[in-house]
């Protein structure tokens, strides 16, 4: 009798680690695949057996030694636990094994390893000189990405859905009627005979002694032969219905007797297709067979018959203009198309008016048909440029201002076009061209990668930094993709903003005032602490001081007792010295972004506040996890000082609840994250907006500067590239730090 609450041998090295769930008829099954700290987990499974899961695989070994997931399909039966694995096997190198289809899908269960792409990776997985699975991929079974995996070690196929099962009374091995209980799940879920005839063909090529699905039961050498017989005669998917299986079949007997006579016309149509979407004329160089709805709407007419009984050729409707790309009828008369094939140049255009009496310009490009027996077919396209024309006029005005330029980029020429703006301020001559290369030596390295990066967007938002006569500007570009000169170019509007740049550095001055003066109302604070805590070191040198001399003037005094009250003295003076190194450390603002330990902050401020909140009758717990994400880079001082204020603020709250259960919670056991809780009874929600804004206090007058949270905050937001937050749960508060900026490197 098998124990399935435990893991289960099922080959050599192989393992199964699923969960039993009874009375269920739909059981998922997990495997793994022991291979050291390269071991394999094959389709994990979800929520439901994940306790079980973990339990199997840490019952044979560490959960850790996980490098690989293999990922059959996106179903959440088989892959929704991921994220949670992924937290518990904590590797850099842990690896996703699927298909790219599928990868496409389970992302959105928020998985965060690197995948392993079976279709990149020549569909194998070199595991040992020993051991490699080979994937083979069995599309749309039931998924487009869906495939198998066979070790050819043991010749074992984790066969995923194929060979699954529904079975009111599971079993966990197949017998000879497992077929029966194969059949319905194979008609439901496989789309057709024939793409599951597809699969089991690449399979029956392989030599298998063990078939592993993920549904249903393990299938052993004896009985796989016979079962992917019966699985090829199978009709399933869209062929169970037998009308619409007989409609289908004739459906597709019609296509093909249409196919050859419809050729030519599906030749004629992809031509049109293939020209842009805009006004399509078709003529024969004489007159016009045929417009599309848009040429139609352009003139407001019900049909191509109607153009032509009405106006007679679309060039009568020309409007002159003294520029040699613009056609008139003069120019080209009534074989327009021929005479623009015949003289071929960049570009031809036409002005036209539309309805409401506007002038519109269009580019226009013609195309012979290709059709048998025929010649002189032509199809034309009129594209709408009225609003390149115009942008082209926009960036032309543009540089006319002093503090707004224009680059356009000629991925072809290599060449940037430049406002004249710009070109005054580089010193350049006003050519209007600038190489690229030539541009990039006004930038530095940070900014020639901005600006690569930005030619791989259809649009882009940056900072950048121009150099010119020892003189730096500062310039904020919007960058966009635009038809301009006939080609698709990238346009990058500059704007100048180092005046802004100029207003936002003394913005940072006088926040650097408003920190000083809340950090000088925090030291008035921490004074009061010292004063607290060198109290009992002077108390005791007093003491010591006193019996000293009693002491000596009964008589009774020894060099021994001279030496141990000299060395008592000396431990209490050291204590009262770090009391002072503490607080000086805190007070010198000189320190130096670096890569620091969160769990250090904490003891630091811990230290410093705890005998003084003692006093206060208020407890101080700290729970940390220095394990996880504990490092970051930047100023320990500043963290501290957040810290402190948070404290402070919650001891001041605390001093005014009548209660004996007074506490305050450090809680550092999320990446990154610090939370400050006390049971002072929150804030009341009238104020909670206000909470972060400058100058706002809920103390009594001359007792609060108002600036601890908001520069709080502050240093979080822009030191540390954070955030704090506060809510309120029943009677507690919870301040929550959120530190975002990565180590340094």
């Amino acid at each position: 009798m098998l124990d399935f609450t435990k893991a289960i041998e099922v080959a050599k090295d192989i393992y199964w680690v699923g969960k039993y769930i009874a009375n269920d008829s739909f059981q998922c099954h997990s495997y793994l695949l022991l291979n050291g700290d390269s071991s394999v987990l094959i389709d994990p499974g979800s929520l439901l057996g994940y306790d079980d899961l973990v339990q199997k695989v840490e019952s044979l070994t560490s959960i850790k030694n996980i490098k690989y997931i293999v990922v059959h399909h996106q179903d959440p039966d088989l892959c929704a636990s991921i994220p949670q694995l992924e937290n518990l096997i904590n590797r850099n190198d842990l690896r996703v094994v699927t298909h790219t289809r599928t990868s496409a899908l389970i992302k959105h269960y928020g998985i965060q390893s690197e995948y392993l792409h079976i279709d990149a990776n020549d569909f194998q997985l070199r595991l040992s000189d020993a051991r490699t699975l080979k994937f083979v991929t069995t599309p749309y079974a039931h998924a487009p990405g869906a495939f198998a995996t066979y070790d050819e070690q043991t010749k074992t196929l984790f066969s995923s859905d194929i060979f699954g099962a529904v079975e009111e009374s599971w079993s966990f091995y197949a017998d000879e009627n497992y077929f029966d209980l194969i059949k319905q799940f194979h008609q439901e879920y496989m789309p057709s005979r024939e793409i599951l005839n597809y699969a089991l063909h690449k399979m029956e090529a392989l030599e298998l002694e063990l078939i592993l699905p993920q549904h249903g039961s393990i299938i052993q050498k004896k009985f796989i032969h016979g079962l992917i017989q019966k699985l090829k005669k199978l009709d399933c998917g869209i062929y169970i219905n037998a009308e619409y299986k007989t409609e289908l079949l004739k459906l597709q007997e019609d296509l093909e007797s249409e196919k050859e006579k419809y050729k030519q016309t599906i030749k004629h149509l992809q031509t049109i297709i293939d020209m842009r979407d805009n006004m399509i004329v078709e003529n024969d160089g004489n007159a016009m067979i045929a417009s599309n709805q848009t040429f139609l709407d352009f003139f407001d007419k019900r049909s191509n018959q109607q153009f032509v009984d009405d106006v007679g050729c679309v060039c009568n409707k020309f409007i002159p203009v003294d520029d040699e790309r613009y056609l008139s009828f003069e120019t080209a008369q009534k074989r327009w198309a021929q005479y623009i094939l015949k003289h071929p140049q960049s570009e031809y255009r036409v002005l036209l008016k539309n309805l409401s009496n506007q002038n519109i310009t269009f580019r226009v490009q013609v195309k012979e048909l290709p059709i048998k027996n025929k010649s002189n077919q032509f199809i034309s396209t009129f594209v709408n440029i009225t609003k390149e024309l115009e942008e082209s006029d926009l960036l032309q005005s543009l540089s006319s201002f002093d503090d707004i330029h224009y680059l356009i980029y000629d991925k072809a020429r290599k060449k940037y076009k430049i406002s004249n703006s710009l070109a005054t301020i580089l010193n350049l001559p006003i050519t209007g061209e600038i190489k690229s290369i030539q541009f990039k030596e006004y930038l530095d390295k940070t900014d020639v990668y901005k600006l690569l990066k930005s030619r791989k967007k259809d649009t882009d938002k940056f900072e950048i930094h121009v150099n010119y006569k020892k003189k730096e500007i500062s310039l904020m570009i919007q960058s966009y993709i635009s038809y301009i000169d006939s080609s698709i170019q990238h346009v990058y509007i500059l704007v100048d903003i180092s005046m802004i740049k100029k207003i936002d550095l003394e913005s940072k001055q006088k926040d650097i005032v408003m920190f000083q003066q809340a950090k000088m109302a925090q030291m008035g604070e921490m004074i009061s602490m010292i004063a607290h805590q060198w109290r009992q070191p002077i108390n005791a040198i007093s003491a010591s001081s006193i019996k000293l001399s009693l002491t000596n003037a009964l008589g009774s005094l020894e060099s021994v007792k001279i030496e141990e009250h000299a060395l008592f003295v000396q431990n209490q003076c050291q204590k009262m010295s770090q009391i002072i190194d503490s607080f000086m450390n805190y007070s010198n603002n000189r320190s130096e972004d670096k890569n620091f330990h969160i769990c250090d902050a904490i003891e630091n401020v811990n230290e410093f506040v705890s005998a003084q909140y003692t006093t206060h009758n208020i407890k101080i717990n700290v729970e940390k996890d220095c394990a996880v994400a504990d490092v970051v880079f930047g100023r320990k001082d500043m963290l501290e000082q957040v810290l402190l204020n948070l404290l402070s603020n919650s001891k001041d709250a605390l001093d005014g609840v009548k209660t004996n259960d007074k506490y305050i919670f450090i809680k550092h056991i999320a990446p990154k994250t610090i939370i400050i809780e006390d049971n002072a009874g929150g804030i009341g929600d009238s104020i909670i907006d206000r909470l972060f804004t400058p100058y706002f206090t809920t103390k009594q007058q001359g007792e609060g500067t108002g600036l601890g949270l908001y520069m709080s905050k502050k240093i979080i937001n822009e030191h540390f590239h954070g955030d704090l937050n506060y809510k309120k749960i029943a009677d507690r508060s919870y301040f929550t730090i959120t530190l975002g900026k990565d180590i340094d490197e």
